[in-house]
């Protein structure tokens, strides 16, 4: 299936954003542009931006910070220093606050060139700081996806459908999508998994879950981070079993 991205905002404090230069492209081959190798030998400290989630979903930023940790901890479990997310936050919102913002009051546009000037004090600063060697982003994708019989399959996940035993049809879903690139922004590897649908089939209509609810499902969270990072922990894995 093929998810619509999100806005690719970031809200953090006060309004301000971080916005990633472009949509990540997910191969259906690889989820790696470069060998797998190559990025445990480049790469040592993983800066992690806050999760991105499309405005039109309702979901406080607050409710993301299981799935953040989530993504903080497996991380650290194939081998990279970690810089939490609310450090990232902190560090872009401390930028935002000191250029007062992108936007022309007049026009409502963006100023590219200011943004852009102020991206690479971000990317700047993780490395002087933290010595960051690249950056995660982790985005919320959503779409619709098909299922049959009450049971929904897509990007390797597979969940009943609330309500819809024995329907088929098609219905509302998250997808984890991560997109890891190095500090001169190049994409080192994006994949996505499936996290869950959030509608409910109830008095012949569809109803919308509770999403703060649904994001924070400690099943749904371990199981799309999982698939999410599997291409890196088996690379990781094979990796050891080289070196042993």
């Amino acid at each position: 299936m093929t998810f619509a991205s999100p806005r690719t905002t970031l809200p953090v404090l006060a309004g301000a954003i971080i916005t990633i230069a472009c949509a990540p492209s997910i191969s259906p081959e690889s989820p790696f542009t470069i060998a797998p190798d190559s990025i445990f030998e480049r790469i040592r400290v993983v800066a992690v931006a806050p999760v991105t989630v499309d405005a039109d979903l309702e979901i406080p930023n607050q409710s993301v910070t299981k799935l953040e940790s989530a993504i903080e901890e497996i991380l650290g479990e194939v081998g990279f220093e970690v810089v939490p997310a609310f450090e990232v936050a902190g560090a872009w919102q401390y930028i935002v606050d000191e250029t007062a913002g992108f936007y022309d009051s007049f026009s409502g546009e963006r100023d590219e060139g200011l943004y852009e000037r102020a991206r690479g004090r971000l990317r700047q600063d993780l490395r002087s700081r933290f010595e960051a060697d690249a950056i995660l982003h982790p985005e919320l994708w959503y779409g619709l996806v098909p299922f049959a019989y009450g049971l929904a399959e897509w990007d390797g996940a597979r969940q009943a459908v609330y309500g819809a035993y024995g329907m088929s049809g098609e219905v509302r879903a998250l997808s984890l999508v991560v997109l890891l690139e190095d500090l001169e922004g190049n994409e080192l590897y994006a994949h996505g998994f499936g996290f869950a649908t959030i509608d409910a089939w109830h008095n012949n209509d569809w109803l919308p879950l509770n999403l703060e609810g649904v994001v924070q499902d400690t099943k749904m969270v371990v199981d799309a981070v999982a698939g999410a990072f599997a291409p890196v922990i088996e690379a990781r894995n094979a990796d050891s079993m080289a070196v042993h």
